[in-house]
């Protein structure tokens, strides 16, 4: 049978409450998620939603959780420390300020000096254009 859930990406990043970890165990314990990701036939996001959903759960949509599916080169500056997470895949990077893109390819290094500028190496690197 076909069942319709919503998942949320694992490169953006999935919060689970305890209570539900203890109903998951079930389907997580051992090899027991990677058989159910088979018996799913779907990835690791997919079978966490669909093991959720099994507990009668329903996941809650967060915008601050960003996956590499949506596109980065809009994404607002001025929002940055308020969120949660973000991916990256190949050249959807987030456009920040930061180190040379030969540097810090994803950005990831860019971001972590934004957000937590007083690291030593941020103030000792050359930051490029």
């Amino acid at each position: 049978t076909k069942t319709k859930l919503w998942f949320g990406t694992g490169g953006a990043g999935i919060c689970i409450s305890r209570p539900l970890v203890t109903k998951m165990k079930p389907f997580t314990i051992g090899d027991q998620f990677m058989r159910t990701c088979y018996a799913v036939i779907n990835g690791d996001d997919v079978t966490v939603a669909y093991i959720a959903h099994l507990q009668n759960i329903s996941l809650t949509v967060i915008d601050k959780f960003h996956s590499h599916f949506e596109k980065f080169k809009s994404f607002p500056r001025e929002t940055i420390e308020d969120e949660v997470s973000f991916g990256y895949q190949n050249k959807n990077i987030i456009e920040i300020e930061g180190f040379d893109l030969k540097v810090d390819p994803t950005r990831f290094l860019s971001l972590h000096c934004i957000l937590f500028p007083g690291v030593d190496f941020c103030s000792k690197m050359d930051w490029g254009p």
